[in-house]
């Protein structure tokens, strides 16, 4: 059985009766999974929108556009000198 690292060690997470001979053991719930599952359920997306989204957008289509350019210039030129 593996635990996670924000567990505690076995000693405060398990509760250990004895009965005559045999060992029971149980395991007590640790409350930092249930703050953990709180969190994540709050967390929502952000989408970029308006100016910041058409930005990008210029920003990524100039960058292919200067890429293919200079991949257009780099082969005339190699065409010519071969």
């Amino acid at each position: 059985m593996e635990k996670s690292q924000d567990e505690k060690p076995d000693s405060e997470n398990e509760n250990i009766e004895k009965h005559g001979d045999e060992v029971e053991i149980s395991e007590i719930p640790s409350d930092r999974s249930v703050e953990t599952s709180e969190k994540t359920e709050e967390v929502e997306q952000e989408y970029i929108s308006g100016f910041k989204l058409w930005m990008l957008l210029a920003a990524a289509t100039l960058a292919v556009f200067l890429m293919m350019l200079d991949q257009a210039i780099i082969v005339t030129v190699c065409w010519s000198i071969g």
